[in-house]
Parts: structure tokens; sequence; C-alpha cells
């Protein structure tokens, strides 16, 4: 694997984790992604400590990859429940449109693009740190919680024959 190989701003390519494993299957090693079971493997070990350098930097490179895909992996997950909870969000805003007070609305609009903008940097090339991600997924809920919460109260409000209440 060539050093000035592009390996791509989200730090991984397919392209070079199969030229990696190419390289290795050619030496006949089998590549196992890190795991506990993979350190616990006796057959794994011998065939580590019988390669030579080169080899077991391409399991170093191969490691770094998967690493790298899995946390692609990991954004792309949030970002879709971050789009659940917006459609949730959005789909209740509409509901109470007509009977809510226009800050309920505005504050809810406010948190429901905060949600689009999460899931824009989520998906993004370059993605915030994963300590700022958690922190700003969990504002972005609890948030999103407060608004709903608010915005059900207007959902329950009802006259005494259980009709919803008409806007004044």
């Amino acid at each position: 694997m060539s050093k000035n190989e592009k390996i791509g701003s989200d730090g991984y390519s397919r392209k070079v984790f199969q030229a990696g494993l190419n390289e290795l299957g050619k030496s006949k090693i089998s590549y196992q992604p890190p795991s506990v079971e993979r350190e616990s493997n006796d057959g794994w070990r011998a065939d580590i400590e019988a390669a030579t350098g080169e080899e077991r930097k391409t399991v170093a490179t191969l490691d770094r990859l998967h690493a790298n895909a899995v946390r692609v992996a990991e954004n792309e997950e949030l970002a879709t429940r971050i789009e659940r909870e917006k459609q949730e969000l959005h789909e209740t805003i509409d509901r109470v449109s007509s009977v809510a007070p226009g800050n309920v609305i505005r504050e809810a609009q406010d948190v429901e693009r905060m949600g689009e903008q999460l899931s824009g940097a989520l998906r993004s090339e370059q993605p915030p740190r994963r300590s700022t991600i958690e922190t700003l997924v969990r504002k972005f809920l609890e948030l999103k919680e407060f608004v709903l919460s608010k915005l059900r109260k207007w959902l329950g409000v009802q006259d005494r024959y259980g009709d919803p209440l008409q806007p004044t």
C-alpha cells in the first residue's frame, strides 16, 4: 500500500481497505477486526508473531480503517435517529400550530433547526469530535422532549365534551 494513497476525508476508503486485505491474503493471514476474541485467538497471535514488519503495518492500517468505518457508520446511525426525532417534532408542530402560542411554536422550530444542523454536521466530511457529538445529541434530545411536552399540553387542552380547544 502506497504512503501517498488517498484515504479520504472521513478516514476510510474501501479501496485502500481492500488493498490491505489483498496484501494480507497473499501472506495467508486472514484479517480479523480488533476485538477481545481476536486477541484471545491463538491462531491469530501465531500469525501476527510470524508476520513481517510490513504485514504488521498493514494490519495496523486495517485496524485504523476499520475503526474509522465504524465511526462513520455510528455517525450515520445518529443522523438517522436525529432525522426521526426531528420528523416527530415537525408533525407535532403542525398539529398544534393553530392552537399553541407563537412563542411556543417558534421555540419548537428553533429546536427543529438545531436538529437539522446537527444532522448535517454528522453527515459532513469533517464531523465534530465524538465527545462534542455526544453532548450535542444529548442536548438536542433533551430540548426536543422539553418542547414536545409544551406542545402536548396544547394538544391535550380540550373542552368538557372532549373536543379540541378551538382557537379564539
